[in-house]
């Protein structure tokens, strides 16, 4: 988790970099959401990792998204919204939304909702948390 931890990191202040400099400001990393980020980040290393390391990613993603969501109504049970993370959300290639079971729907479009901005890991109270 530790190198996943420091991947991640490098990888968000990357973006802040890459952002400011095409940008001006964070404007991309505010509109941009850590769940989306993740999406990506985990397409982008899947194929590069073995399955041990792919299973040890996508349980730290669950673990940092779930900690990445906002206070949003509607929140789904804990046990649902970690099985849409882990089961649908996360793996390498995902399955098609429309296959999903309609909890899982739902649970996945409130976590989009829900994610919070990726500028938001600049807050040290939000990245120690």
């Amino acid at each position: 988790m530790d190198e996943l931890g420091a991947a991640l990191v490098r990888a968000v202040r990357l973006g802040v970099a890459d952002e400011s400099v095409s940008a001006g400001a964070s404007h991309g990393l505010v509109s941009t959401s850590w769940y989306d980020f993740a999406l990506g980040y985990l397409e982008m290393r899947w194929p590069q990792v073995a399955a041990k390391t792919r299973n040890e990613t996508n349980d730290a993603l669950c673990a940092i998204t779930q900690a990445m969501l906002r206070n949003v109504r509607g929140r789904p049970n804990d046990e649902l919204l970690r099985q849409a993370l882990r089961d649908w959300a996360f793996i390498v290639p995902r399955p098609e939304p429309r296959v999903a079971p309609a909890d899982v729907r739902l649970a996945l479009r409130w976590v989009e909702r829900a994610s919070r901005p990726l500028v938001d890991l600049m807050d040290p109270v939000v990245m120690r948390a």
